[in-house]
């Protein structure tokens, strides 16, 4: 399986706060662009 993840964090000047969390899985309905993909 491989899909694309994106991670928000905010520092407050103290510490590191997760803002969200996204994750989609690659399918024939969502391929993954191909900026995303390794250049071979």
């Amino acid at each position: 399986m491989r899909g694309i993840n994106s991670i928000q964090l905010l520092n407050d000047g103290e510490r590191w706060w997760i803002i969200t969390i996204y994750w989609m899985q690659e399918s024939v309905a969502n391929p993954i662009p191909e900026i995303y993909l390794p250049k071979d």
